[in-house]
């Protein structure tokens, strides 16, 4: 078994994920879930201790036309390697300049919860779950 812990999931303020990927991952007691928006989610790493993976909407604001990767660029300069990046978006080409700018993972919106699971290394894989997007 790998490492256990607190995982930031960075959204638009309406957290579309929340109610599926807290579903989803109801059985696994060693993941603490923490949710903010874009402009809080440097306080909230400052703020929260021990945060290991930060889980960044590859597209947030008004139709979706804001990317993140400015904010993963400033994450992953004040907190060199104590925190993994998963980006996740529906569309595969908005992951990309966030791959390229240094994230660690990524994945869809659907793919979410299964791809937590596999990098924190947990046992029980998610079997017949998706989020409906």
């Amino acid at each position: 078994m790998g490492f256990y812990g607190k995982v930031l999931i960075v959204e638009d303020k309406r957290w579309r994920s929340k109610k599926e990927i807290e579903k989803a991952l109801e059985g696994y007691k060693e993941i603490r879930l923490f949710w903010t928006d874009k402009e809080h989610a440097m306080a909230v790493l400052s703020k929260i201790s021990d945060i290991a993976i930060c889980i960044l909407d590859a597209c947030t604001g008004k139709n979706k036309m804001q990317s993140t990767v400015a904010l993963a660029e400033k994450i992953l300069k004040v907190f060199h390697g104590k925190i993994k990046i998963i980006v996740m978006s529906c569309t595969a080409p908005t992951r990309v300049p966030l791959m390229v700018a240094g994230c660690h993972y990524e994945c869809s919106k659907g793919n979410l919860a299964q791809t937590l699971i596999e990098v924190l290394e947990l046992d029980q894989p998610v079997i017949g779950w998706q989020m409906k997007y």
